[in-house]
């Protein structure tokens, strides 16, 4: 084995987890986006700085739950949706419940 296929061989886990974190990061980006829309065009009560913590602390753990290594078990297009939608549901009626908007 040469060193050049050993070195690519390390860095294929590090690439492929550079692309989830990359995915986290444009995925938190375009939820803020639209909230920021629907809530210009008075479509939706809260803004973005009200929603920045919940949006990204979803997106954190949405893509932990993505780099998890349990597809052999469960399957992530399953899980990852389940716990977004979980977190969203929970984070936004504690947003709610605290009165900040």
């Amino acid at each position: 084995m040469h060193l050049s296929s050993c070195s690519t061989e390390l860095l294929k886990p590090v690439a492929a987890n550079v692309n989830k974190c990359l995915h986290a990061v444009g995925g938190a980006g375009m939820s803020l986006a639209f909230i920021a829309v629907y809530h210009a065009l008075g479509f939706f009560p809260y803004s973005v700085h009200v929603l920045l913590p919940t949006v990204l602390s979803t997106s954190l753990v949405a893509s932990a739950v993505e780099s998890l290594p349990i597809n052999q078990t469960l399957d992530d297009n399953f899980s990852v949706p389940a716990i977004t939608a979980l977190m969203g549901h929970y984070l936004v009626k504690a947003v709610q419940q605290s009165g900040v908007f």
